[in-house]
């Protein structure tokens, strides 16, 4: 169904509410207005907010699976069902497409593994199809599905538990709906980490089946390298033709291991999410601070300026070539965002974020120099400003990998990001492109010129992230615990432009024209090719869907590193679930 549908398109002019009051250039921030501007009648006077939590009185649904403690809502539920398929994408399609693809038969919030157990044999029997989410930051809304799905929303099981319980903990062990900032706090509190990500309300189901990509990832890797064991409610792996589903252990093979316990573990950490069960636990090892006592790291805000954007992307530039020839050491990390101005929130203007680490003193000089050549180029610091930002750096020298960790996740409230967890409450156009080669310089100068234009441009709000590849997350790879894709990319970039709504779609044309550019820059950046990350999909303008459809060899290209890797993916599923049971156009088909 997804495919048929026409992402890209303006929804019918016969379905469209009309938009009294919205002025060509006025900013609607508020998701209920913007709903009602934008004609999606099956979402009103909804805000975006993640972070509840939904506490069970009468247990809505409860008689639809029998025995399923936690509450259900179908679609005769009303505005009670509306908030439970909200999430982080509906902003940015039409009617039509949120209709397709993000209002499900069945919303399900289990309580714990049992009720997880009840719904998916009750999926089975009915003939559903099952997805699974846990915190609705699949920028495409494939974490929700449409009228032949039971979407299961794992943001109740949410429990943390350290082992041992005395001393500094080896493992943690979470539950899929723990929200990353209250994850990386429980672990500052420990003085222990593992690597993750950067956005607050993201959670750690979908978090680590997809990687965990952060600023540590080339002293510690991705999430997903720290992955001890798991629970899921699947098939049992010695006998995956019995068509009953249960609560099962898997735990991290040998790098010969060649069960199908083994391939599941592998699979479901990088292969496909959501195509292989449902996750119940996750438990990690941890690093303790006390393991790298000389880590170091600068965390610096600017006010935007173009000329230190473009220093920053001339040392990212520099670390890349050196990347690709061997020649960078392993445990530095640098991290680069631009994000455009928001008043409403209290940010007078655009602001550039370097972040740098090193676990080791012998990185420290090499991310000092990083910090001294973007401050040698913005103006703001020649006029006596770096005192200031000094005071405001929430990293500045050496500092527990906790910390640095922590401080990497971005906060939420006047000074940080909205409500909702994402830089703006606005529809947007995404893209986020690999390289395997590294960038010409030619590119990073015409990168920076279509950031700028972008974050110039009325009515656009432009978000940047880049992070070099390579370190402890490319030598993870060829351990062969995980299905991690793309070791090898030397850069992971984001180019998102958040676009105002104004009578004509204008500001929305102009972000997708911004995307037409920045894939114009492809063979300079990448050398032509078009490499991407299940973390972060997207859909090219026009595509209609396309470009989810993990049928088609194109779109495995995409994400996959060979239709070999893609064909032995498919053999795990055919195995683990030879029904398709847990399904999307995305998923590992």
């Amino acid at each position: 169904m997804v495919a048929a549908i026409p992402a890209d398109k303006a929804a019918p002019k016969a379905a469209a509410a009309p938009k009294p009051g919205v002025a060509s250039r006025a900013l609607v921030r508020r998701s209920a207005t913007r709903s009602l501007a934008r004609g999606i009648s099956v979402l009103p006077l909804l805000t975006p907010t993640f972070g509840f939590n939904l506490v069970s009185s009468n247990r809505p649904g409860s008689d639809i699976i029998p025995g399923f403690k936690g509450d259900i809502f179908d679609r005769t539920a009303g505005a009670p069902y509306k908030k439970q398929i909200r999430q982080y994408a509906v902003s940015s399609y039409t009617t039509q497409v949120v209709v397709a693809r993000m209002t499900p038969k069945y919303v399900a919030l289990p309580l714990d593994a049992n009720d997880v157990k009840l719904a998916v044999e009750f999926a089975a029997q009915k003939n559903l199809k099952v997805v699974t989410r846990s915190g609705g930051h699949q920028y495409c809304g494939l974490s929700s599905g449409g009228s032949d799905t039971l979407l299961l929303d794992m943001k109740l099981i949410n429990k943390v538990l350290f082992s041992p319980g005395n001393g500094t903990p080896i493992q943690v062990t979470v539950g899929p709906g723990v929200a990353l900032k209250d994850l990386s706090k429980k672990l500052l509190a420990k003085s222990v980490v593992i690597p993750h990500g950067e956005c607050p309300l993201v959670r750690l189901g979908g978090h680590v089946q997809t990687g965990g990509i952060g600023h540590q990832l080339r002293s510690l890797g991705a999430t997903l390298d720290w992955v001890s064991s798991f629970k899921m409610v699947s098939r049992d792996p010695q006998s995956p033709n019995n068509g009953h589903y249960a609560e099962h252990v898997f735990t991290r093979p040998q790098a010969n291991g060649n069960t199908l316990q083994d391939d599941v573990f592998r699979a479901v950490l990088g292969g496909g999410p959501s195509s292989w069960g449902v996750l119940t636990e996750i438990t990690f090892d941890l690093v303790s601070d006390k393991q790298f006592p000389d880590s170091a790291g600068y965390s610096r805000t600017y006010p935007y300026e173009k000329s230190g954007f473009s220093a920053a992307m001339e040392q990212l530039r520099r670390w890349v070539e050196r990347q690709s020839n061997g020649r960078l050491p392993q445990e530095i990390d640098l991290f680069l965002s631009v994000v455009s101005s928001d008043l409403v929130h209290f940010r007078p203007t655009g602001v550039l974020l370097v972040e740098t680490m090193s676990r080791e003193t012998t990185g420290v000089n090499e991310i000092e120099k990083v910090v001294i050549a973007v401050e040698s180029a913005l103006s703001c610091i020649n006029f006596g400003a770096a005192g200031l930002i000094n005071k405001f750096s929430t990293i500045h020298g050496p500092a527990d990998l906790s910390l640095i960790s922590d401080k990497g996740v971005r906060t939420i409230g006047a000074f940080g990001l909205p409500a909702s967890g994402r830089e703006f409450d606005l529809p947007y156009k995404k893209s986020l492109h690999i390289t395997k080669v590294p960038p010409t310089l030619l590119f990073c100068q015409q990168f920076v010129d279509l950031v700028d234009d972008a974050y110039n441009h009325p009515g656009l709000k432009v978000v940047v992230q880049i992070v070099v590849g390579g370190g402890e997350f490319s030598a993870n790879g060829p351990k062969k615990t995980t299905h991690m894709q793309r070791r090898d990319a030397l850069v992971q970039l984001v180019f998102d432009v958040f676009y105002e709504e104004d009578e004509n779609d204008q500001f929305k044309r102009d972000a997708e024209r911004f995307q037409v550019r920045m894939k114009s820059l492809l063979n300079e950046y990448s050398g032509g090719a078009d490499l991407r990350m299940v973390w972060g999909t997207f859909e090219d303008k026009d595509s209609n869907g396309t470009q989810l459809d993990m049928t088609r060899q194109e779109v495995q290209d995409f994400y996959y590193d060979s239709p070999a890797e893609y064909t032995e993916l498919k053999r795990i599923k055919n195995a683990i679930d030879p029904s398709d049971l847990f399904h999307t156009s995305f998923t590992v088909q």
